[in-house]
Protein backbone atom coordinates (compact mmCIF):
# COMPACT_ATOMS: atom_id res chain seq x y z
CA UNK A 1 0.00 0.00 0.00
CA UNK A 2 1.34 3.56 -0.87
CA UNK A 3 0.84 6.66 0.13
CA UNK A 4 -0.45 8.98 -2.82
CA UNK A 5 -0.53 12.68 -3.10
CA UNK A 6 -2.09 15.04 -5.77
CA UNK A 7 -0.01 18.28 -4.58
CA UNK A 8 -2.51 19.59 -2.83
CA UNK A 9 -3.65 16.13 -0.66
CA UNK A 10 -1.73 13.66 0.56
CA UNK A 11 -3.65 10.06 1.45
CA UNK A 12 -0.83 8.00 3.93
CA UNK A 13 -1.64 4.66 5.06
CA UNK A 14 -3.78 4.40 7.77
CA UNK A 15 -2.06 3.11 11.04
CA UNK A 16 -2.89 2.74 14.72
CA UNK A 17 -0.92 6.12 15.43
CA UNK A 18 -3.22 8.40 13.13
CA UNK A 19 -5.79 7.54 15.71
CA UNK A 20 -5.66 10.30 18.36
CA UNK A 21 -5.87 13.00 14.99
CA UNK A 22 -8.79 11.00 13.99
CA UNK A 23 -10.64 10.66 17.44
CA UNK A 24 -11.76 13.73 17.63
CA UNK A 25 -13.03 13.71 14.00
CA UNK A 26 -15.08 10.31 14.54
CA UNK A 27 -16.85 11.61 17.59
CA UNK A 28 -18.84 14.52 16.00
CA UNK A 29 -22.08 12.86 15.78
CA UNK A 30 -23.43 14.70 13.20
CA UNK A 31 -20.90 12.80 10.35
CA UNK A 32 -22.50 9.09 11.92
CA UNK A 33 -26.17 10.57 10.81
CA UNK A 34 -26.22 8.06 7.29
CA UNK A 35 -23.20 5.72 8.65
CA UNK A 36 -24.34 1.96 10.19
CA UNK A 37 -21.76 2.63 12.90
CA UNK A 38 -21.71 4.96 15.88
CA UNK A 39 -18.75 7.09 16.58
CA UNK A 40 -15.61 5.00 18.16
CA UNK A 41 -16.49 4.68 21.86
CA UNK A 42 -13.12 5.50 23.15
CA UNK A 43 -9.22 6.63 21.52
CA UNK A 44 -8.39 3.10 22.58
CA UNK A 45 -11.14 1.56 21.07
CA UNK A 46 -10.04 3.73 17.71
CA UNK A 47 -6.46 2.53 18.01
CA UNK A 48 -7.32 -0.99 18.23
CA UNK A 49 -9.45 -0.78 15.43
CA UNK A 50 -6.66 1.17 13.24
CA UNK A 51 -4.43 -1.79 14.53
CA UNK A 52 -6.37 -4.38 13.00
CA UNK A 53 -6.57 -3.10 9.88
CA UNK A 54 -3.01 -2.71 9.28
CA UNK A 55 -3.07 -5.97 8.30
CA UNK A 56 -4.45 -4.78 4.98
CA UNK A 57 -6.03 -7.82 4.26
CA UNK A 58 -8.92 -10.09 5.42
CA UNK A 59 -8.06 -12.98 7.78
CA UNK A 60 -8.65 -15.44 4.81
CA UNK A 61 -6.78 -13.15 2.00
CA UNK A 62 -9.61 -13.08 -0.31
CA UNK A 63 -9.93 -9.01 0.60
CA UNK A 64 -7.50 -6.32 0.67
CA UNK A 65 -8.58 -3.61 3.25
CA UNK A 66 -7.00 -0.08 1.88
CA UNK A 67 -7.46 2.67 4.84
CA UNK A 68 -5.88 5.79 3.61
CA UNK A 69 -5.66 9.56 6.41
CA UNK A 70 -6.93 12.53 4.21
CA UNK A 71 -4.47 15.45 4.68
CA UNK A 72 -4.20 18.82 2.96
CA UNK A 73 -1.36 21.04 3.08
CA UNK A 74 -1.47 22.37 6.27
CA UNK A 75 -0.62 19.02 7.56
CA UNK A 76 -3.60 17.77 9.83
CA UNK A 77 -5.80 14.62 9.45
CA UNK A 78 -9.38 15.44 7.83
CA UNK A 79 -10.68 12.18 7.58
CA UNK A 80 -10.25 9.14 4.84
CA UNK A 81 -11.26 7.14 2.17
CA UNK A 82 -11.01 3.55 2.14
CA UNK A 83 -11.47 0.54 -0.21
CA UNK A 84 -12.32 -3.43 0.09
CA UNK A 85 -11.13 -4.80 -2.78
CA UNK A 86 -12.19 -8.66 -3.80
CA UNK A 87 -10.83 -9.39 -6.98
CA UNK A 88 -11.59 -6.62 -9.27
CA UNK A 89 -14.51 -4.87 -7.55
CA UNK A 90 -13.28 -2.42 -4.94
CA UNK A 91 -16.17 -1.05 -2.57
CA UNK A 92 -15.21 2.30 -1.48
CA UNK A 93 -15.77 4.61 1.55
CA UNK A 94 -15.07 8.23 2.48
CA UNK A 95 -15.38 10.79 5.27
CA UNK A 96 -14.35 14.05 5.88
CA UNK A 97 -14.54 16.39 9.05
CA UNK A 98 -17.97 18.73 8.53
CA UNK A 99 -15.47 21.89 8.72
CA UNK A 100 -13.56 20.47 5.30
CA UNK A 101 -16.72 19.97 3.84
CA UNK A 102 -17.10 21.89 -0.09
CA UNK A 103 -13.46 22.28 -0.45
CA UNK A 104 -12.91 19.69 -3.25
CA UNK A 105 -10.98 17.58 -0.71
CA UNK A 106 -13.27 15.03 -1.02
CA UNK A 107 -13.09 14.49 -4.83
CA UNK A 108 -9.35 15.06 -4.25
CA UNK A 109 -9.23 12.23 -2.25
CA UNK A 110 -11.68 9.74 -3.96
CA UNK A 111 -10.02 10.24 -7.45
CA UNK A 112 -6.38 9.67 -6.00
CA UNK A 113 -7.60 6.23 -4.60
CA UNK A 114 -9.52 5.66 -7.34
CA UNK A 115 -6.55 5.75 -9.86
CA UNK A 116 -4.41 3.57 -7.63
CA UNK A 117 -6.81 1.05 -7.51
CA UNK A 118 -7.46 0.54 -10.99
CA UNK A 119 -3.81 0.98 -11.68
CA UNK A 120 -2.42 -0.80 -8.70
CA UNK A 121 -4.85 -3.61 -7.78
CA UNK A 122 -6.51 -4.01 -10.96
CA UNK A 123 -10.23 -3.07 -10.38
CA UNK A 124 -12.80 -3.09 -13.15
CA UNK A 125 -15.84 -2.51 -11.09
CA UNK A 126 -16.93 0.09 -8.17
CA UNK A 127 -19.08 0.80 -5.28
CA UNK A 128 -20.27 2.47 -3.26
CA UNK A 129 -23.86 2.75 -1.06
CA UNK A 130 -25.55 5.97 0.08
CA UNK A 131 -28.19 7.06 2.02
CA UNK A 132 -30.69 7.88 -0.41
CA UNK A 133 -31.24 11.60 2.35
CA UNK A 134 -27.39 12.15 1.65
CA UNK A 135 -27.50 14.40 -0.86
CA UNK A 136 -23.82 15.52 -0.51
CA UNK A 137 -22.63 11.76 -0.54
CA UNK A 138 -24.55 11.17 -3.70
CA UNK A 139 -23.79 14.52 -5.41
CA UNK A 140 -19.73 13.41 -4.40
CA UNK A 141 -20.52 10.41 -5.88
CA UNK A 142 -22.15 11.39 -9.63
CA UNK A 143 -18.95 13.78 -9.41
CA UNK A 144 -16.55 10.49 -9.59
CA UNK A 145 -18.90 8.91 -12.18
CA UNK A 146 -20.73 6.89 -10.39
CA UNK A 147 -23.84 6.17 -11.20
CA UNK A 148 -27.14 4.60 -9.35
CA UNK A 149 -26.87 0.89 -9.81
CA UNK A 150 -29.74 -1.00 -11.56
CA UNK A 151 -29.80 -4.20 -10.22
CA UNK A 152 -28.04 -4.00 -6.70
CA UNK A 153 -27.58 -8.10 -6.97
CA UNK A 154 -26.00 -9.93 -3.97
CA UNK A 155 -25.32 -7.04 -2.43
CA UNK A 156 -27.57 -6.39 1.24
CA UNK A 157 -28.56 -2.79 1.75
CA UNK A 158 -30.82 -1.10 4.19
CA UNK A 159 -33.90 0.42 2.65
CA UNK A 160 -32.58 3.62 2.94
CA UNK A 161 -29.85 2.75 1.02
CA UNK A 162 -28.96 2.70 -2.33
CA UNK A 163 -25.66 1.01 -4.60
CA UNK A 164 -23.97 3.15 -6.74
CA UNK A 165 -21.39 1.90 -9.39
CA UNK A 166 -18.67 2.91 -11.83
CA UNK A 167 -16.35 0.74 -14.35
CA UNK A 168 -12.88 1.47 -14.39
CA UNK A 169 -13.05 1.59 -18.47
CA UNK A 170 -14.93 4.77 -17.67
CA UNK A 171 -12.21 6.07 -14.98
CA UNK A 172 -9.55 5.63 -17.40
CA UNK A 173 -11.21 7.52 -19.89
CA UNK A 174 -12.06 10.44 -18.06
CA UNK A 175 -7.96 10.02 -16.71
CA UNK A 176 -7.12 10.03 -20.32
CA UNK A 177 -8.94 13.75 -21.19
CA UNK A 178 -12.11 11.65 -22.57
CA UNK A 179 -15.28 11.26 -21.86
CA UNK A 180 -16.94 7.73 -22.04
CA UNK A 181 -20.63 7.60 -22.30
Amino acid sequence: MERLADGELVLEPLEARHAEAMYAILCDAELHRYLDQPPPASLDALRKRYEYLERRASPDGSQHWLNWIVIPAHGKPIGFVQATVEETTASIAYLLARNEWGRGHATRACRLMIENLIAGYGVRRLTATAEFENTRSIGLLERLGFALAGDPANVTLTPTERLFVRLAEKAAAESDGRHAD
